[in-house]
């Protein structure tokens, strides 16, 4: 049984009830054991009214996510007594890696086709443009302009479409471009 889902990165408090019987003497010590895999985390408890309480501080960083066995340790005297064995659990955290994207513009030449281009002069513009570090590659069927990682435009049977600016994702040449997708 689970005793309670808890966060690694956030202080947590755990409150108990206890009964103490058949002896006189009070607790001197209470204490909350979290058994690791290479050592234990103990937390002091606390009694508040006729409560416990347990401060629970974060741990990201000491344990990691995941399942473990815990304990209620209750020193009177000389004894230790083990009245709670339970499990706990840690919840992964979730956690965002956001990186700064630059988007490069490089200088270059604007290529505007004419509607009546033809395949001589596809062909010149393709060769121009290989010759400035563009290359042609074949992505789901369809030619792709690159100058090196970046995307730069399209080549159809009959012309080139060259974007003003190159982009790093094929989805974001797609929207500079205007181009809808027919239904």
């Amino acid at each position: 049984m689970i005793l309670d889902k808890l966060q690694l990165n956030e202080q947590q408090i755990i409150t108990f009830g206890i009964s103490v019987f058949g002896t006189t003497e009070s607790p001197s010590s209470i204490r909350f054991v979290i058994e690791g895999k290479e050592f234990d985390v103990i937390c002091r408890c606390k009694q508040v009214g006729e409560d416990l309480q347990v401060s629970i501080p974060p741990l990201k960083g000491i344990i990691e996510a995941g399942e473990y066995q815990t304990r209620l340790e209750v020193i009177i005297g000389d004894k230790i007594f083990t009245p709670l064995k339970e499990s706990i659990e840690f919840n992964p955290l979730v956690e965002f890696g956001v990186v700064k994207k630059n988007k490069r513009i490089s200088e270059g030449v604007e290529i505007k086709v004419s509607k009546a281009s033809s395949k001589d002069t596809k062909d010149t513009q393709l060769d121009e443009l290989t010759k400035n570090g563009y290359s042609v590659n074949k992505i789901n069927g369809f030619n792709i302009l690159k100058h090196g990682d970046l995307y730069a435009g399209f080549i159809s049977e009959n012309k080139v479409i060259k974007s003003d600016l190159e982009y790093s994702t094929l989805i974001e040449l797609v929207d500079s471009m205007n181009i809808t997708k027919s239904e």
